[in-house]
């Protein structure tokens, strides 16, 4: 089994859990780290280009603040990004006709 809990946690569990409950536990972690996301799988998606971008969407609170598994390590579960999704534009607005192209075609028609 790969490596899968932040190395801080995997030591204290060591320490504390006999090694079926830290089996038990680090096959827990797995299935939930398939079930979300983290940035880089945000971006690798083309969801989110930046840290930057993500920081201000979350601050604005359009996007999902995500949960917090580890000192630096974020995760956002896949329903809440399948939420987030649901709610984007699914095509480019159109762009706005010029006023000048207006006018110069009602000046055009009979």
């Amino acid at each position: 089994m790969p490596n899968v809990l932040p190395e801080a946690l995997r030591a204290e569990l060591n320490e504390i859990v006999s090694p079926e409950t830290f089996r038990r536990i680090e096959a827990a972690f797995e299935k939930k780290n398939l079930e979300n996301f983290r940035y880089r799988d945000l971006k690798s998606r083309g969801i989110v280009d930046s840290r930057a971008t993500l920081a201000r969407w979350i601050q604005a609170g359009d996007f999902p603040p995500g949960i917090l598994i580890g000192p630096n390590i974020r995760v956002w579960p896949a329903a809440q990004i399948d939420a987030f999704l649901r709610t984007r534009p699914t095509a480019a607005k159109a762009a706005p006709r010029r006023k000048a192209a207006r006018v110069a075609s009602q000046a055009l028609a009979p």
